[in-house]
């Protein structure tokens, strides 16, 4: 009997791999996204911070105008930053992807296996993460446009929770069945990917949204408690973005690693399609 896909299962063979893999996996997102992490910091730099609102000390109006001014700088670069980051963590996903296969046959890959298997996929794979980032783009900006004029008509609690919890879980619901694009075309045909990922996730639409979920939680609640614990320490500046870029990375191979396992076994639900037919596409 097949067994089907459930949110628990999927979440525990994930941290099962990433626990026992995670120096390789590791390895592989910090070599993906070494240009990324150089190019932010040089970036961060030059960007400056972004305004409070003080309400004893300026009115609504003044800090709306400085606000103004900083999104014009920050959104171009924001938005350019979300792309290569989609992008990078879509290729960790191809090169990860062989390493989750191959130990779900219960055998270890190398990261020269891993790295030299994704570059072959390494074509679709950017098609689908193109697309991917077309759609997230969009409904990010509309979203955010949306909580730019309501905190210009001064709504600001309905502003705030479109880009807090409301408006993760929105995200969430909008992209759940394009979850195993990427996947898809690592390991499956690489034509019509996103129809081929809306397909597979049909019927489990909520159970992906749930695991994506899961993983935003974790990114959130990890860089809440980094950042209370580096508040009580003092570490020079590149120490402290070394340990922010290390709770980075771990999520983005985290993420990685599930995305690879939910749509094994999505494959092996619907169509009977076991991790020995997924690895002869590395072969």
């Amino acid at each position: 009997m097949v067994e089907p896909f459930r949110v628990g299962g999927v979440v525990a063979r994930s941290f099962s791999i990433w626990g026992r893999e995670l120096p390789l996996l590791l390895a592989i997102a910090l070599v993906v996204h070494a240009p990324r992490v150089v190019a932010v910091e040089l970036v961060g730099l030059a960007m400056p911070q972004a305004p409070r609102f003080d309400p004893d000390s300026r009115r609504h109006g003044e800090f709306m105008d400085e606000l103004d001014r900083w999104l014009r700088r920050a959104v171009p670069v924001r938005l350019a930053s979300h792309v290569v980051a989609t992008v990078l963590g879509d290729i960790t996903l191809a090169f990860v992807a062989f390493a989750v296969y191959a130990r779900l046959r219960g055998r270890r890959a190398s990261v020269g296996e891993s790295v030299r298997n994704g570059l072959r996929r390494i074509a679709p794979v950017l098609r689908a993460s193109l697309c991917l980032c077309v759609v997230s783009s969009g409904i990010g900006l509309g979203g955010g446009l949306l909580a730019w004029k309501l905190l210009r008509a001064g709504h600001l609690a309905p502003a705030a929770g479109l880009l807090t919890l409301p408006g993760a879980l929105l995200l969430a619901l909008l992209l759940s069945p394009f979850w195993v694009a990427v996947p898809a075309a690592v390991a499956d045909e690489p034509k019509r990917l996103l129809r081929r990922s809306f397909r597979l996730t049909r019927g489990h639409r909520l159970a992906v949204c749930a695991v994506v979920l899961l993983l935003c939680a974790i990114d959130w609640g990890s860089g809440r408690l980094l950042r209370a614990g580096l508040s009580s320490v003092e570490l020079p500046p590149l120490a402290r973005s070394a340990v922010w870029w290390t709770q980075e990375l771990l999520v983005v191979s985290l993420a990685a690693v599930l995305a690879a396992v939910g749509y094994h076994a999505l494959r092996l639900e619907k169509e009977g399609v076991d991790v020995s037919d997924l690895e002869r596409v590395f072969a």
